[in-house]
């Protein structure tokens, strides 16, 4: 009879554990499956809404403005743009430029060719951003690199001077 007892304690002992494993590994994979989620809807928005920049120059001795067009499959709302982040500078002297600051150095930008005037950036649309650099622009090879705040990145470079 105490062998019978043991023996249907073992049993729901055993039966406890696995359940407890079998609930503990649900719920991991339930972890990793939205994690790979939300890793497939930043791939997906990185894709529909890539920028490049396109060109940059020094307009005057202390500005410099880069042409940004929208490459992706999406409209890019205004918002995205103003939440970048830009840097930008000589080569070994980069700084980051926070977007409309009440000092300089700063930047801010317009959209150069809104097709249908809505204020968002389309497929196709580009932006012209003014980098008011605060101090005398010097000769050599500059680096630009504007990052959205979901991740996606373009890069430029470009020389002042002779």
């Amino acid at each position: 009879m105490s062998g019978a007892i043991t023996e249907s304690i073992l049993t729901i002992s055993a039966i406890l554990v696995a359940a407890t494993i079998a609930a503990t590994m649900m719920n991991s994979i339930y972890n990793i499956d939205q994690v790979n989620y939300a890793l497939l809807d930043t791939t997906k928005q990185s894709i529909a809404t890539s920028l490049r920049v396109i060109f940059a120059t020094n307009a005057s001795e202390s500005t410099i403005k880069l042409w940004v067009k929208n490459v992706g499959l999406k409209e890019v709302d205004p918002s995205v743009i103003e939440r970048s982040t830009l840097f930008i500078g000589p080569r070994g002297n980069v700084r980051h430029v926070p977007f409309n600051s009440s000092e300089a150095p700063r930047w801010d930008y317009t959209i150069v060719n809104d097709l249908d005037s809505d204020t968002y950036i389309d497929p196709g649309e580009t932006i012209e951003i003014t980098v008011d650099w605060g101090e005398v622009i010097q000769n050599g090879d500059w680096y630009i690199q504007l990052t959205t705040y979901y991740g996606v990145s373009t890069t430029y470079e470009f020389s002042v001077g002779g």
